[in-house]
This record gives structure tokens, sequence and C-alpha cells, in this order.
């Protein structure tokens, strides 16, 4: 009996050998009656926390915000630790753990924020976790982050890759340049390491080190935010201003605009004029009218409202009366339009030129807006504003011909077809046989 007893213990012992070595040879999970399942291939390797800052940012309200984290599968015990920030390498504070609120970060891949107090100025932040090393990590070289981040005049100052946000219109456009081989320098993307510069109006991208230029782009274009669509009684079309200023490496400076956007190219030497002229205060710089009753960017700004119209001298036109209206010292405000020329900032008279698409006179289109808000009065201009906007949201379709719609579908059903006339032959656009197009 006892023979028999130990050739059945022995059958048993080798079953269950057969059993779990298939199973752990094949990673597989033993399943069945039992609840829990059994992997015999996951191991926990890590042996040691690992403990790292994994953003620098800003606040709306400019509250400078740390988060710090446990990136592995062990507990940090230590309770005693610190976490310390510094300002262009000057330590500026000092958080002993215990005294954190949320313990968050001491937990398995555990996270959580430290708030500081309101930035007064734009930093090169330093946030170290575990200042004092007093955790044996795994990764000891990984504590420290470093970022530009600021709070200025209302701005918010942050290091930003969203570099593409609003660039639908941007790319379709460069897409065809290419395409049609044209020369596509003014869509070059912004290089580096880029700034944005944002509230909760406007937001400016800009190249890292021209922070102070971006916060005078912003001021402005927030000057030119209550402004203009107040002028032409419009809502603006998108939820903020976007602006992007970038160097171009072609020698040709551009400005151009589109839906809710303002895009500006400059070789570097031009940006770094354009940034001693903010930081010397320059009356005569790049953002000399700039103020809360005139914005230096009113011309590109206006281009953001009506961004399509039938024809490119109505487009400009409004962009140039805008800038007589609102940019104080430029030469459109020192212009002077009449029924028959207009002198220009230095007194000199000269004839309206004809206005054909492939023609654009700024001057000429400028006086045309003018006349009409002179001899017809504001609320016929606005009229004709709102024709526009049906025009670029598809209302009105361009498939007859772009001077077609602006004699007849613009210009005609607010001032009538013998004031239109009226105009129309000022500018050479229709005379004795008709159209001149």
């Amino acid at each position: 009996m006892k023979i028999k007893y130990k050739n059945y213990l022995l059958a048993i012992t080798v079953i269950l050998i057969v059993i779990f070595g298939a199973v752990a040879h094949s990673g597989n999970v033993l399943q069945g009656r039992f609840s829990m399942p059994i992997n015999f291939t996951t191991i926990d390797t890590d042996t040691k926390p690992n403990l790292k800052i994994t953003d620098i940012s800003v606040s709306g309200t400019g509250q400078l915000q740390i988060t710090q984290k446990n990136a592995s599968a062990k507990i940090v015990t230590e309770k005693g630790g610190t976490t310390a920030i510094y300002f262009d390498g000057t330590l500026r504070k000092t958080y002993n753990w215990s005294t954190l609120a949320d313990q968050s970060f001491r937990s398995i891949t555990g996270q959580s924020t430290i708030y500081t107090d309101v930035l007064d100025g734009i930093y090169t932040v330093e946030a170290c976790i575990d200042a004092s090393n007093l955790v044996e990590e795994s990764n000891e070289t990984d504590n420290c982050m470093t970022a530009t981040a600021g709070f200025k005049d209302g701005f918010i100052i942050y290091e930003t890759t969203n570099v593409e946000q609003g660039l639908e219109w941007f790319d379709e456009n460069r897409e065809e340049a290419l395409l049609e081989g044209e020369d596509d320098s003014k869509y070059l993307e912004l290089q580096g390491t880029v700034m944005a510069i944002e509230s909760d109006d406007v937001i400016v991208l800009i190249p890292e080190g021209y922070e102070e230029l971006g916060i005078a782009h912003a001021k402005d274009l927030t000057y030119c935010l209550a402004l203009i669509p107040t002028t032409f009684d419009h809502t603006y079309p998108s939820e903020k201003v976007l602006a992007k200023r970038y160097i171009n490496e072609a020698d040709v400076p551009q400005n151009f605009s589109s839906h809710g956007q303002i895009f500006s190219s400059r070789i570097k030497s031009n940006l770094d004029g354009d940034l001693e002229d903010v930081l010397t205060n320059d009356p005569e710089g790049s953002l000399y009218a700039s103020s809360p009753s005139s914005c230096s960017n009113s011309h590109e700004f206006t281009h953001t409202l009506f961004y399509e119209a039938p024809t490119a001298w109505a487009t400009e036109g409004f962009a140039q009366y805008s800038q007589k209206l609102h940019q104080s010292g430029s030469n459109s405000a020192l212009l002077e339009c009449y029924e028959d020329g207009y002198t220009d900032e230095n007194g000199e008279w000269t004839e309206y030129a004809t206005l054909l698409a492939d023609d654009i006179d700024y001057d000429s289109s400028m006086c045309l807006v003018e006349l009409i808000d002179e001899i017809y009065g504001r609320s016929a201009l606005l009229a004709i504003a709102d024709r526009l906007e049906m025009f670029q949201n598809g209302t009105l379709t361009d498939t007859i011909s772009p001077y077609y719609h602006f004699v007849y579908d613009v210009l005609d059903p607010v001032i009538g077809e013998e004031n239109r006339n009226y105009l129309l032959e000022i500018f050479g656009i229709c005379g004795e046989e008709g159209f001149s197009w």
C-alpha cells in the first residue's frame, strides 16, 4: 500500500510540473475556476523612484505653474525633500514637500502642480525636484526643467510648440504657390523656440528673444480690436486675433492676412530694428502709432475683417481707409481726397488712377471708400461693408465676374445706379461707352 500511494503522489507531482512549466513557457494566463488570472511573464522592474519636472506653464492670471511627477512604479517614501525654483539662475523659492497640500507626486506614476506667486516679468525659469538629493532614484539626471515664462502688461508669456494653430488658410496658399512655381518665401514657418504672448483676446507667436516686441504687438492688436470692428459695425470673425511674426531669409518684407489671422515676416535685421524701437520707445519706430486711440496694425487688422472681396481694390480701399481713421501720423492719415484727385503727405496733387484688378492703386482705392463715407454717409459705408461680408461668406458667388458683383450686388443696392455711375466715372471704371471691363 505504501508503494502504491507513493506512485500516485509521484504521478500527480509530475502532472503539476508539466502544466506549470507549459504555462510559464508560453506566457499564457491560467484561467478557469480562479477569478484572479496569473501571469508568469509580468515582472516589476522599477527598483527605485524617478522624480522629474514635466511642465512649466503660466496660468491666465500670470501664476507660474510647476508640474512634478514620479515616473516610476515605486512610491516615494521620503517626505522631507524639496523642489527649488530659479529665476535667471538665481534661487527664487524652495518648497518643502511636507508643506505641500497635494502629495500625489510621491505615489506610483502620480503627479501634482505647485502654484507659485504671480510673475512680475519675463524670466528663464528652472525648476528642480529633489533639489537636496534626498531620494535615491533610478535616474538622477532628469530632475530639472528650464523654460522661458512670464507675465507682463496683462499678457502671459510661454514657450509653445503649437505653431500650426489657425494656419489652414496659410497652408493652402503655400501649397498653391508651390504648385504654380511661385516664390513661397513668405510662407516660411517659425524656426527654433517659439514664444506665445497671449491674453483673452489676442495671441502673438514670435521667435524666442523677441518677447518684448511680441508684447508691443499684442497690446497694439488689443487697441485694434477695440477700435476697428466698432467703426465698421462688425463682429470679429474668430475667437482671438492670431498674429505671427517670423524671420524670413528672403530680403523682402511680407505682410498678409486672412480670417482672424495676421502674418508678418522680416529678415532678422529688420526684426532686430523693430525690437530696438520698442525697447527705446522710439517715437518714429514701427509701432509709433500704438495707443488706445490708434493702432499701428490697422491696415492688416482690417484685412482680417474684409479678407475677400469681389475686387482687390475694394479690399485695399477699406484697409487703407481704416488706416487713415485709426493710425495717427500714417501716410494715409495725411492724404486728402477730393472729387477729382488727392494730395499726398507732401501736399502733391495726384489724379485718381483707373481702378482695375491687375493695377491696384492703394491711395485711389482708399479715396473711393472715403468718398462713399463722405458723400453718402457712414450708414451707406456700413451697408457696403455688410455686402462685402456676404460675398466672402459665399452668399454672393463669383461665377459671373468680380466687377459685376461689386457694381450690381454691392454698390447698387446701397447707393443706387445713378450714384454708382458717378463714382465709377471718377475712378475710370466706366465711361461713355460703358464699363471698362
